[in-house]
């Protein structure tokens, strides 16, 4: 089946900083209606033999909906540094308490960091940390990976890696992450698709090896995320949807293609040869082949994505009790 490609010159620089979930989906999400783990996988494994868009008015979210409220985050600007990529984003003097979410009055705790991917694991997060009993704490720059390294990451003309303000960033933030010593750390960050010359698998790998040796006076317990999937080439979810109500596979993406993409191979490269767990997060998005647009579930056709690069938040809420059964047996075992 062929595939839509990322084109050149794409923009999905410039709309990075749009794709924030927000977290106000997790209140009215109950443990009820959020599948375990099993469910998921079932209802991922019959979604993707499905070649027929469902209505579009009954998808969740809806597409007819205010996407703003899908994608964006109440939250304080110090804590998600924005476009453009060359603005400074200083770390808060406050961010502990500024900055967390879940069971905020746990003393232990899970920092997330990284760019808008880890923003948009957040609800997941929250939701998890609410109900687990761990404080979730977090800090991103839209665009700005958290990966160290003097490669160059291309994303509409602007060099990330090369950019000063982002090298601050990460410099800033890895500095606070080992000022407050969390329990667990996550890393998140550029696992997106490609142009060829924006990561290679060895720039990915040696750049997250950095990243890890830099973490390591925080005393924390370092994990990864396994990655998730992406579609749609660059378009968006409505734009598939609609060129393709009866031919939903022309838009899915392989398993097989996920598992090579730099952004993923190089981090678990690295997380090896480092004996870092990574949580294997595409079981949340994919079958055994096929990682389909969006999962049929006797709650409504859940729609995974807010773009070709990030899950929208009421996805990431709903996914929260499966991803909890994912994430445990790499927890510490702390109270």
């Amino acid at each position: 089946m062929k595939k839509l490609m990322l084109k050149a010159g794409s923009s999905l620089g410039l709309v990075i900083f749009l794709l924030i979930p927000t977290l106000s989906a997790a209140s009215s999400t109950t443990a009820v209606s959020r599948p375990t783990l099993t469910q998921l996988e079932s209802e991922i494994a019959a979604s993707v033999k499905i070649k027929d868009a469902p209505p579009l008015k009954d998808l969740i979210p809806t597409l007819s909906g205010n996407w703003a409220n899908v994608t964006m985050v109440p939250m304080p600007r110090a804590c998600y540094g924005s476009w453009p990529l060359t603005e400074d984003e200083p770390i808060p003097a406050n961010a502990v308490t500024q900055c967390e979410w879940g069971d905020t009055a746990a003393t232990r705790s899970i920092f997330l960091i990284g760019d808008s991917q880890s923003a948009m694991w957040l609800p997941t997060f929250n939701t998890l940390g609410l109900e687990l009993g761990w404080k979730i704490l977090f800090l991103a720059k839209s665009g700005c990976p958290p990966w160290i390294t003097s490669s160059r990451y291309l994303s509409d003309n602007i060099s990330v890696y090369s950019n000063t303000a982002c090298k601050a960033f990460v410099k800033n933030e890895i500095a606070f992450v080992n000022s407050v010593h969390p329990t667990v750390v996550i890393p998140i960050g550029l696992q997106v698709p490609s142009r060829t010359d924006q990561v290679t698998e060895e720039v990915q790998e040696a750049s997250t090896l950095r990243t890890i040796a830099a973490l390591k006076p925080s005393r924390a317990k370092i994990l990864f995320l396994g990655g998730f999937s992406w579609t749609f080439g660059g378009t968006t979810p409505q734009d598939c949807l609609t060129i393709h109500p009866t031919d939903l596979p022309g838009c899915e993406a392989t398993l097989s293609v996920l598992s090579t993409y730099p952004g993923i191979s190089g981090l678990e490269a690295a997380a090896k040869k480092d004996h870092i767990g990574v949580v294997p997060t595409l079981k949340l998005f994919c079958a055994k082949y096929l990682c389909p647009i969006f999962v049929k579930s006797p709650s409504g056709d859940h729609l995974i994505y807010f773009d070709d690069g990030h899950v929208n938040n009421q996805y990431s809420v709903w996914i929260s009790r499966a991803f909890g059964t994912l994430i445990q047996p790499y927890l510490p075992n702390t109270a």
